[in-house]
């Protein structure tokens, strides 16, 4: 009877595990498709569909070349678009470079990945708010040292100041685009430092992951179908 039960639980897990994944997907997609067709009102859906597809590969990529959840990544990505594409001009390759190496840098620092979604996450939402302050800079002090000594460099230079960049946060000083700036000018040296990191078995599996998922978007996209479909609702 006890197998019995934990195999069904664990078939039930791998359907709900399969469904949030599909979910992910869609919700991608879905900010994607919205950040396109803003940038270009007269799209057709077609070419929506083409351009957020070559997206969705870019951000794979990505989420491979810094060892990251594939998941994360796309859901980063969105919502920097959406909650801060002025800073990124809505540029999607700047906006997925940004995330890139932000997740390289906590790779640097020695942070787990939850520690990095964690992280990553309270990061997302200060770009949003278009200044990254308090508890948001305190993650990024704690989990990624590089981009935080990137940061209080380059804004240390902007204001031609010695203020600490706590200081100079705690004055609303710290805007989304200086953040940006700061990582994304700091590009070669991020990478070559991540380059120097030895690869986690955390982080193999979590490459593993991506395949899986990457192989499987298809099918998951054709469940999300189905799951719209009238006659089945």
């Amino acid at each position: 009877s006890l197998t019995r039960l934990a195999a069904g639980y664990l078939s039930v897990l791998s359907i709900g595990t399969a469904l949030d994944t599909a979910d992910t997907i869609t919700g991608a997609v879905n900010k994607l498709s919205t950040v396109y067709k803003m940038a270009n009102p007269n799209a057709t859906d077609a070419e929506t569909k083409a351009a957020v597809a070559g997206q969705m590969n870019d951000i794979f990529a990505s989420a491979q070349r810094s060892r990251s959840d594939y998941n994360d990544t796309m859901h980063n990505v969105g919502k920097l678009l959406i909650n801060a594409g002025s800073t990124f001009n809505g540029n999607m390759d700047k906006a997925i470079a940004f995330n890139e190496l932000m997740a390289k840098t906590y790779t640097i620092g020695g942070a787990s990945d939850k520690e990095q979604a964690s992280s990553m996450y309270q990061l997302v939402q200060a770009m949003g708010a278009g200044v990254l302050a308090g508890d948001e800079l305190r993650s990024v002090r704690e989990g990624a040292q590089v981009a935080y000594k990137y940061i209080e460099e380059y804004a240390q230079a902007l204001y031609n100041t010695k203020t600490s960049l706590k200081d100079l946060a705690s004055e609303g000083l710290i805007t989304s685009d200086i953040v940006a700036d700061a990582i994304l000018k700091n590009a070669d040296a991020i990478n070559a430092m991540f380059e120097d990191t030895q690869v986690t078995f955390e982080q193999t599996w979590a490459m593993m992951k991506n395949n899986f998922i990457k192989a499987f978007e298809p099918v998951l996209q054709q469940l999300t179908t189905l799951l719209n479909n009238e006659n089945f609702q």
